[in-house]
């Protein structure tokens, strides 16, 4: 693992007097491109730390750090939280370190190796999450479905056409995955196949023989962020305005039988039915239930089909909405799931409504295009520190001096592959004042 090399000028100039101004000259741009390649020997995924000892990342007290913004008059206070919002302009995060984490396959499953940097935060109720790491390529549309049919035309009378746009032959499914993001905190002294969880990580619970991520005893939070299902765009509840968007994590548990999502509605559910329609060819049969319909709940119709605004696909409709309503052409991809309700807050046990123990947890992703060659995720999350459904979810007490072990996961198109951390610690750092909100 390369890091960053600090060339030195001054080293090459250690006898002025013995060079000429030609000689000079040569020397200042030979020292120009050694400095552009030694800077450039870095890990491959363009991350150059100094990693933390221990794996300890610290979260740190922000409950009594003002974000301001600039006024005609002055400054004025708007939030006393960092807005999750997939961006690394809040001043809470930069003035709290950096932490840098290994991440590869032998901890992971086959991913590749390169460092992710992190950093935590806490207010009197909330725990914040801040994860930055290189990818090159965002993948942000999960398994679509496809049209395997011939391409429409204006001309095309849908009525008498053989070729129905409903024709289950002519509905595939792409192999293309999503990114993916995953913690796991143990919830006490789980145990898997290899030995404890603070011991040796994922690593004895979804790598070993066993089939399928589970413990032999105690159990685990499973929280996972993916660049498709659960990154939609969602109203920040803190902000109360809908051009600051969230979307959410799903949240699980892993115990002695395997994985469980926590109890509530899953936001989302399948866009197709294939026992509906039976094809001889087990790669066919993906026919979409719906289609985007009205303002589809604000959603980006390319990516998502909101189901309170969604319609039944017909034969007649053979302008595709996830492609601007252009006319159907073969190899045209299709949402493969439904949004079956919008997000717009946390688990409130005074509101049944919003009582889903599986969307505890607020997330926002935002990938940036490659720059100099490299691109990269950047990724908040936020969850009560405390979302009172201790069976299902870790409890972060920090009036007490307990740390909490976790792993990280991150999967790069797929959803198995991936790179893995060691087991890692998570402390609080004391409160630095009194007057927490």
């Amino acid at each position: 693992m390369f890091e960053r090399i600090v060339f030195r000028p001054l080293l090459l100039f250690t006898k002025p007097y013995l060079m000429n101004k030609k000689e000079a000259y040569c020397a200042i741009a030979l020292t120009v491109v050694l400095s552009l390649l030694l800077v450039g020997c870095e890990d491959k995924k363009g991350l150059n730390p100094a990693p933390t000892a221990g794996g300890v990342l610290e979260v740190y007290d922000v409950s009594d750090t003002l974000r301001r913004t600039a006024t005609g008059t002055g400054v004025r206070v708007i939030s006393r939280r960092p807005a999750v919002n997939g961006t690394y302009t809040d001043i809470e995060w930069i003035a709290i370190p950096h932490t840098y984490i290994r991440m590869d396959g032998l901890s992971g499953n086959g991913g590749s190796a390169f460092y992710l940097t992190a950093k935590a935060a806490y207010t009197f109720n909330y725990v914040y999450f801040f994860f930055q790491w290189a990818d090159n390529r965002e993948n942000k549309y999960w398994r679509p479905v496809v049209y395997e049919g011939p391409d429409w035309t204006a001309a095309d009378n849908c009525t008498t056409r053989a070729d129905s746009l409903t024709n289950p032959v002519f509905w595939a499914r792409s192999d293309d995955d999503e990114d993916r993001f995953a913690l796991l905190f143990d919830m006490g002294s789980a145990v898997g196949e290899y030995g404890t969880f603070w011991g040796t990580g994922c690593a004895s619970f979804c790598h070993g023989a066993q089939a399928g991520l589970k413990t032999i005893s105690g159990s685990l939070d499973l929280w996972q962020w993916e660049a498709s299902r659960s990154n939609a765009e969602y109203v920040d509840i803190f902000s109360g305005d809908n051009r600051t968007q969230t979307g959410f994590c799903e949240d699980g548990f892993v115990d002695a039988t395997g994985v469980h999502l926590d109890s509530g509605d899953s936001l989302y559910t399948p866009n197709f039915d294939r026992t509906l329609t039976p094809t001889s060819d087990p790669a066919l049969g993906y026919v979409p239930y719906r289609i985007s319909g009205g303002t589809n709940g604000g959603f980006a119709k390319s990516r998502y089909v909101f189901k309170d605004s969604s319609k039944p696909l017909r034969k007649c409709d053979i302008k595709n909405p996830a492609n601007e309503d252009n006319l159907w052409k073969k190899g045209d991809p299709f949402p493969s799931f439904l949004m079956r309700k919008k997000f717009t807050g946390d688990s409130d046990p005074q509101n049944p409504a919003y009582n889903n123990s599986n969307v505890d947890i607020m997330a926002k992703g935002v990938w940036v295009s490659p720059s100099l060659g490299r691109g990269r995720w950047t990724l908040e999350i936020v969850r009560k520190l405390d979302t009172l459904h201790p069976q299902e979810d870790v409890v972060f007490d920090i009036d007490n001096t307990k740390d909490y072990v976790f792993s990280i996961a991150i999967m790069d198109n797929s959803g198995r592959i991936h790179s893995g951390s060691q087991p890692l610690t998570l402390h609080f750092r004391p409160r630095e004042a009194k007057n927490h909100q």
